[in-house]
């Protein structure tokens, strides 16, 4: 066993540990039931998809599953420590919410893009989406 130094080893934790790593959908950021608030964290995601994954694809939307996110967490009676956006820039599981602009992607390329309701190209949707929900956030956790 480790006899070294342990003084940070009371300040990490592990939760929602379930499942095998073998099993499909156990494995990566997938989320398709939604942001999960407990009192330690809640994870925010706009969407996720991997090519040749078995796991259930979660569609952006054109923004509405990340509103979703950011709603469910808002709306909590529960206040987590923490809130983790899955990622910054993880374009490869399309989880990313900084600026990019996915205009030129073919219709028939397997991810979505970055589009409003109207259907206009928006390269920031979800990076604007981030900062407006995180100031919301900062100003007051109703649990409305």
């Amino acid at each position: 066993a480790y006899d070294g130094d342990k003084t940070y080893a009371d300040k990490f934790t592990l939760r929602f540990a379930i499942g095998h790593a073998r099993q499909p959908g156990y494995w990566g950021w997938v989320m398709p039931e939604g942001t999960l608030v407990s009192e330690d964290v809640a994870t925010i995601m706009p969407g996720w998809y991997k090519f040749n994954f078995a796991a259930e694809k979660v569609y952006r939307n054109r923004g509405e599953w990340y509103k979703k996110a950011w709603e469910t967490l808002l709306k909590s009676e529960i206040v987590p420590d923490f809130v983790v956006i899955n990622s910054f820039n993880e374009y490869a599981e399309h989880t990313a919410v900084f600026s990019a602009d996915t205009s030129d992607y073919p219709d028939d390329y397997p991810i979505e893009k970055w589009i409003d309701k109207d259907g206009n190209p928006a390269p920031s949707l979800y990076w604007d989406m981030t900062k407006v929900y995180i100031q919301k956030y900062k100003e007051g956790h109703t649990g409305e």
